[in-house]
């Protein structure tokens, strides 16, 4: 988790810390497809064609005009420090997209072992990937929203434990991070983008065990993690689950500021064998900053591959959900804490035959212009 600014006051044997990030969005859907996919936004609930920024918290873009909700976004962080090895930290998010009601996200105690070793005990982000601890601090990306065809999960939280490690190897800095523990999300902003706008369905995450290493040098940082976890889809309108079935993730990535350019890389695959598919997902990004403007051009691209003609589904090739999107973004940076966007996204649905049938999450090619303000106090 990064403390993005802190204001503290000390108290005999206790000191207190505060810190916050504010993101003010809008965007505009600017047309899309206009055939079956269309059909599909309606039978969801939303005026399609729409545009998916974050399918974790159930936020689009619908065809409306000018709208302010779906990346806006304001969050608080307190830690309240006891002694040198003790701590607790939380935080809480309020977000447009779920008309202002208050989230919470982090609540979590440390104990500080040594210098180099960390025990946590809470809840905390789910360290997926790169960007997954800080996804709701606006200005520590460059992005108005993180590439969604990688960043779509149905869970981003965990409930559990982790033990971290930071050392120095040479000239290199690495840290080691394990971590366990377990997840229900009740009314899932991703279960809406399947299921419908005005559906609640719940999923559980059980099991969840995984592990990342961080290796930085100079101007060159690389992310490699693992994690594997019981999955149950929840039957939407109820509470009950289907199935479970066990689910294993792989990620890597690259970051590299040299000079002036910024080039930022990263790979998904998800073996979901048990549930007859794997997933796979990637972004490339390249960027070169001029001054306090750094102009970005991002690819990133999803795509479900399923283990055809199993016993479960039947699905073939050609039943897959696959696309991908096309993104211009040009930062300014204002302050140290504070920086202007502007992003023009092109998303290209490219889904099979069970994504573009009538009552499914296909969206059609999506064209969405938006801009934000993002600010850490």
């Amino acid at each position: 988790m990064v403390v993005v600014s802190a204001q503290a006051q000390e108290k005999p044997g206790l000191e207190f810390s505060g810190a916050g990030f504010v993101t003010l969005a809008a965007g505009a859907v600017l047309g899309g497809s206009k055939d079956g996919p269309d059909i599909n936004s309606r039978y969801l609930g939303y005026k399609g064609p729409h545009y998916i920024s974050d399918w974790a918290q159930g936020s689009v873009y619908e065809n409306d005009g000018l709208q302010f909700k779906p990346d806006t976004r304001l969050g608080l962080q307190g830690s309240a420090i006891f002694s040198p090895r003790f701590s607790l930290t939380g935080q809480v998010v309020a977000r447009g997209t779920r008309d202002g009601s208050v989230d919470l996200e982090w609540l979590y105690g440390s104990y500080r072992a040594s210098d180099k070793l960390t025990f946590q005990v809470g809840r905390k982000r789910l360290p997926i990937l790169y960007y997954s601890e800080s996804q709701d601090v606006g200005v520590s990306y460059p992005w108005i929203h993180l590439p969604p065809d990688l960043y779509g999960w149905q869970v981003v939280n965990y409930n559990g434990a982790n033990m971290s490690y930071r050392d120095q190897l040479g000239d290199w800095t690495y840290i080691a991070n394990v971590f366990a523990g377990a997840e229900t999300n009740k009314n899932s902003g991703y279960g809406k983008m399947y299921q419908g706008k005005a559906s609640n369905t719940n999923v559980r995450w059980s099991n969840i065990l995984g592990g990342e290493l961080n290796l930085s040098r100079d101007w060159f940082e690389s992310r490699i993690g693992y994690f594997q976890n019981d999955v149950e889809n929840g039957i939407p309108g109820t509470d009950r689950y289907q199935a479970k079935f066990r689910q294993h993730t792989y990620t890597l990535g690259f970051v590299i500021a040299w000079e002036n350019w910024r080039l930022h890389n990263e790979y998904y695959v998800g073996d979901l064998s048990r549930a007859e598919e794997r997933d796979y997902a990637q972004v490339y990004a390249v960027g070169y900053r001029l001054g306090k403007f750094t102009p970005m051009f991002t690819y990133s691209n999803y795509e479900t591959r399923y283990i055809a003609g199993g016993p479960l589904f039947g699905y073939t090739s050609n039943d897959e959900e696959r696309h991908d999107t096309r993104t211009l973004s040009v930062r300014y940076d204002l302050t140290s804490s504070s920086a202007l966007k502007l992003q023009y996204d092109d998303y290209r649905d490219r889904s099979g035959s069970a994504f573009t049938a009538r009552g499914t999450v296909a969206t059609g090619d999506v064209r969405l212009i938006s801009f934000s303000y993002d600010r850490v106090f």
